[in-house]
């Protein structure tokens, strides 16, 4: 027995997990099959470092022969591909620019890293510069960015070091009521159609224990990478705009890599889609998120948010157009605790979640859930779920099934699924 810190999917049957066996802080990647998840059978493990207080802080695949692996390595942060053909450690040393990224931060803590086109996007929180006044928050969100072809500068300028890496400040704030959360928790995005239409949803706490979900778009995100100034700079620009993707990082201007150098951030910040949080909580503190995009009956788009408070419990929210609900509220782990990490097979509707002691796999259209009657069923408003008139019971939608409308009551309107 050990303790699951992270947990990804490799392939359509296969889950990979990192954790720590019982030696002294030894850690290890395990591939979990989906079937097997409830006994956790051990296929194969890896030790990344011996005796040595390596805590993982990104599992992320790249493709399919290849996973992006970062820890704290004993405070010396450091990131490994690992080759699943051959189970082979590729570590990324010294000569490495994706170990470097610390070098432009203040303390960072980073939650997640998001693919798009030619760009990698981070998500991450750091220390204020110059704040000593104890009723601001110390910390303050961030997105950076930076090309997938950076190989670093050449060995005058930025050697082994990213010359496309800038940053920008995200805002997730309710400003009528002095509100702000400036700790982004965990990030999810729409994955079902990457444009400049694709939301990105956040879960962000303040220091009052409060936490908040923002959404934001990710054509906002990338116009702000475009367009703005840079914080702290009023002269000209180079020519090369700094951040440009280029094939060859090694042949950027050296004027733009000196400017990138010293201004890394953006001067507009990144703010939410309506100015605010769609939810703001004080009663759950929220610390995963992970989307889904439900298409309904009438080409209705809906987006369900699976939201994980630190107890241990999954709450299901739709949102539809800024305006949410709460369709459900479920307990997933025998033990009250932290889920460390989730992720949803969209195609399946299954939601994998881990804690420290136990791996699970929930499916979640969980539509017996509503009491089996039309009315019930419908007025719970849960887009995974329609009524079956043949079948006479809730159960999940299909846009080709049996769905139909209820009988109406003695004194109301016909009530639709969808």
């Amino acid at each position: 027995q050990g303790r699951h810190l992270s947990l990804t999917q490799h392939s359509p049957n296969t889950a990979l997990s990192v954790g720590l066996e019982h030696r002294p802080s030894t850690t290890i990647l395990v591939s979990l099959p989906f079937s097997s998840l409830t006994l956790v059978t051990f296929l194969a493990s890896v030790c990344f470092q011996e005796y040595c207080e390596n805590i993982i802080t990104v599992l992320q695949r790249l493709d399919e022969n290849k996973i992006l692996v970062c820890g704290t390595n004993a405070q010396i942060p450091k990131c490994w591909h690992l080759l699943f053909g051959h189970w082979a450690l590729c570590r990324l040393g010294h000569s490495s620019v994706t170990c470097d990224l610390v070098s432009s931060c203040l303390e960072p803590i980073f939650t997640n890293f998001v693919q798009s086109d030619d760009l990698i996007f981070m998500f991450f929180r750091e220390k204020r510069v110059g704040t000593k006044n104890w009723e601001v928050d110390p910390w303050i969100s961030r997105i950076a960015r930076v090309c997938k072809a950076d190989k670093g500068g050449s060995e005058s300028d930025l050697f082994n070091k990213w010359t496309t890496f800038l940053k920008a400040r995200l805002v997730c704030s309710l400003p009528s009521q002095n509100l702000h959360f400036n700790r982004v928790e965990d990030v999810s995005i729409d994955k079902s159609n990457m444009s400049s239409e694709t939301r990105v949803y956040g879960i962000f706490s303040n220091r009052w224990n409060s936490t908040a979900v923002c959404v934001y778009s990710m054509g906002d995100i990338l116009n702000v990478f475009k367009n703005s100034n840079f914080k702290g700079f009023t002269g000209k620009i180079p020519d090369h705009r700094p951040g440009t993707c280029v094939a060859d990082s090694q042949r950027v201007p050296r004027d733009t890599l000196i400017f990138i150098s010293r201004h890394p951030e953006m001067e507009q910040p990144i703010n939410p889609i309506g100015g605010k949080p769609i939810i703001i909580s004080k009663q759950h503190y929220f610390k995963k998120i992970v989307v889904d995009r439900i298409v309904g009956k009438a080409g209705l788009i809906s987006h369900v948010l699976y939201l994980a408070t630190e107890n241990g419990k999954i709450q299901k929210v739709v949102e539809i157009n800024e305006s949410t609900f709460v369709i459900s509220e479920i307990k997933v782990l025998s033990k009250p605790g932290p889920i460390l990490s989730m992720f949803l097979d969209s195609q399946t509707k299954h939601l994998y979640i881990n804690s420290a002691e136990e791996l699970e796999r929930f499916p979640m259209p969980q539509c017996f859930r509503h009491t089996n009657t039309c009315e019930n069923c419908v007025m719970a408003r849960d887009p995974d779920c329609g009524w079956n008139s043949i079948r006479k019971q809730c159960e999940t939608f299909d846009p080709k099934g049996q769905l139909s409308p209820c009988e109406p009551p003695i004194s109301g309107t016909k009530i639709t699924n969808g």
